[in-house]
């Protein structure tokens, strides 16, 4: 029988009803974190990024419930179950997929300014370009992880090893180290340094990769900072030695007034390089990233061989009003490597779409994402999206049939307490 959101509106009323279990007091020893989201998806047929398979359009569910522990020893226990529903691709056909697990589930023991935490955990640092929870996404991501952290004096660094617990069906889940620091330079500006390093000896093609990055941000002037993040990678792929990199660059201002309005300016750009190259591979990885926050609500581009400016505008004009204009023109940095959102983007026959000589272009298209937001109440708020994709040279000269303009929506309350 097919499931719908509404099997959880028993469980969260109840949940309502009983109210917070945490004591009245200054600092619970308790404490419970509930959320329900649900979401509608309404999207054109034949999107390039899906190929010739058309997405279901259905209202998918995601409730978590948190329950958390501490006491005066800075010892703490925190567990978080979900249920989600996500959408998966069986051969031509997609079908609506309901689980039960443990997103969340971690022991964590304070000793001054250090602490250490064990279980299956998010781990998410700067604005997630390279280590992100995949919000988005109904499964999101979690680690199974162990992870030690110092903090003193505005600064932070966390050590953590770890692999992927909870996930969007990757088959292959590798092993990830990382060092990853946040350091303040003066009263405002600070930066983030980090170093992780994924491998695989168990894929068959020994892969290890190394990526080194930073990310300083600089207030300029009065309401307005700057942020340039670069990374850098090498290892090896099989065979293949891997050389890569990539930069985001972001120009941010505020302007007076009680709205908040808020203008960006982003260019980013991840090398890439010829796929059949039998000792060398210079695409960059964007390892367990976000591409929803910086490539648009489309995803139809990610931190993988792409040259993308964006513009955005965002702001509160009214009372319990966030509104957001979002407007992305994405192409390849190498018009010979594949264009990915993801992995590789596939035409209408199933293959990817490539132009081993470069004569397809670079210019993907075009994506111009508005956004709603409208707070009901402190713990409820409504969502809506649309979204507009205009092909570019590439996507119609390699896939003529998907080259036609894309509009999608979506619609999602979500409730927090």
């Amino acid at each position: 029988m097919k499931q719908t959101p509404l099997m959880g509106a028993g469980l969260l009323s109840a949940l309502l009803a009983v109210g917070p279990l945490a004591p009245a007091q200054t600092v619970p020893s308790f404490s419970f974190q509930p959320e329900w989201r649900i979401r509608h998806d309404g999207s054109q047929a034949d999107a390039p990024s899906i190929g010739s398979t058309s997405a279901p359009q259905e209202w998918l569910s995601r409730l978590r419930l948190g329950f958390g522990w501490h006491d005066a020893s800075g010892l703490s226990l925190f567990v978080q179950p979900q249920h989600r529903q996500s959408e998966q691709l069986a051969g031509s056909h997609w079908r609506v997929q309901s689980v039960v697990e443990l997103y969340q589930g971690y022991v964590e023991k304070r000793y001054g300014p250090w602490s250490v935490r064990v279980g299956r955990q998010i781990l998410a640092y700067g604005v997630h370009r390279l280590l992100d929870d995949d919000n988005w996404n109904n499964i999101s991501r979690s680690f199974d992880a162990l992870r030690l952290r110092y903090e003193r004096h505005g600064a932070d660094t966390d050590l953590f090893v770890g692999r992927v617990g909870v996930a969007d069906g990757k088959p292959i889940r590798p092993m990830l180290t990382g060092l990853y620091s946040t350091l303040p330079l003066g009263q405002q500006n600070t930066t983030d340094l980090y170093l992780l390093y994924v491998h695989d000896h168990k894929a068959g093609n020994n892969f290890g990769l190394w990526t080194v990055g930073t990310r300083p941000v600089v207030h300029l002037v009065r309401r307005t900072e700057a942020s340039v993040e670069t990374a850098f990678q090498f290892g090896s792929n099989g065979s293949k030695a891997v050389t890569a990199w990539a930069y985001g660059a972001t120009l941010s201002t505020v302007f007076p007034g009680k709205a908040g309005l808020r203008l960006l300016l982003e260019r980013d750009f991840a090398s890439g390089g010829d796929p059949t190259n039998p000792h060398h591979t210079n695409t960059f990885d964007p390892l367990f990233g976000s591409s929803h926050a910086f490539f648009g609500s489309l995803i139809y581009d990610s931190w993988r061989n792409v040259r993308q400016w964006r513009v955005m505008l965002s702001g509160a004009p009214a009372r319990r009003w966030e509104l957001s204009i979002d407007a992305h023109f994405l192409a390849l940095a190498d018009a010979r490597d594949y264009w990915y959102a993801g992995g590789p983007v596939k035409g209408a026959n199933g293959q990817p779409l490539r132009s081993p000589n470069g004569a397809a272009g670079r210019e993907i298209g075009t994506d111009v994402d508005l956004i709603a937001t409208y707070h009901l109440s402190k713990t409820l708020g409504l969502e809506m999206g649309y979204s507009h994709f205009f092909p570019g040279h590439f996507v119609r000269t390699l896939a003529p049939a998907l080259a036609h303009e894309v509009n999608w929506f979506y619609l999602q309350p979500t409730w927090r307490f």
